[in-house]
């Protein structure tokens, strides 16, 4: 078994293109020895933005921890907030926008390659 305090991370920039004011967490990866999933925390500060783009490989299971945002997927838009789950299958279109005044954070797991 592995703990880990989140705080302990390193928090660093998200790099997928146009992408701004946010960071992200790896929690638990393939060096902790995980083999079927990875699990990261995003932080997006008030006017951040994920734009649009989609993954070959990886579905997303997402809970929001804390703020709200816009979130966008298969064309359609929601508000996502304070603990809701999100589902976001493999190839469908996704992005994020902080539209509000506090930090939007959220747990994400994916499938590890």
């Amino acid at each position: 078994m592995i703990i880990k305090h989140f705080e302990a991370i390193k928090a660093e920039p998200v790099t997928t293109a146009g992408a701004t004011k946010t960071k992200i967490r790896w929690l638990i990866t393939k060096a902790d020895g995980a083999t079927g999933y990875a699990m990261r925390v995003f932080e997006m500060e008030p006017g951040a933005v994920i734009p649009s783009h989609t993954h070959d490989f990886e579905q997303h299971e997402i809970f929001v921890l804390e703020g709200s945002a816009k979130v966008t997927s298969g064309g359609k838009e929601f508000r996502a907030k304070k603990g809701d789950a999100i589902f976001v299958p493999v190839g469908e279109a996704h992005s994020y926008i902080n539209d509000g005044k506090k930090p939007f954070k959220f747990i994400c797991v994916i499938p590890v390659k």
